[in-house]
């Protein structure tokens, strides 16, 4: 029964992480993992062992001032990255996507 258990836990977190996205294809090739949405966009804002900062959702990099000086305060992310993660959330990339400034996100 625990062995079955065990095989269920990782059935749901094999099938729950994306395969695919950029979020996927940057954290195979870099050291420092990140935060990826079950679509394998990068997650809004990411959280490190001593800060949190809000990332671009297609391409992962940080949003200028944005970087907290503790992991237990969220950073308040620009108006812009936060509408392209939620039309990625629901559409995925489409022509309607803003472009978004990295100075402010």
């Amino acid at each position: 029964m625990k062995t079955l258990l065990i095989f269920l836990s990782l059935l749901v977190i094999t099938f729950s992480q994306p395969t695919s996205g950029p979020c996927f294809q940057s954290t195979r090739l870099t050291t420092e993992s990140m935060n990826c949405t079950d679509k394998g966009y990068f997650e809004l804002i990411q959280c490190f062992e001593k800060y949190c900062v809000c990332v671009d959702p297609l391409t992962g990099h940080e949003a200028d001032g944005t970087k907290t000086f503790s992991n237990r305060i969220l950073p308040t992310c620009g108006p812009c990255f936060i509408k392209v993660a939620k039309d990625v959330s629901t559409s995925g990339i489409n022509d309607r996507l803003p472009i978004c400034d990295s100075g402010n996100g």
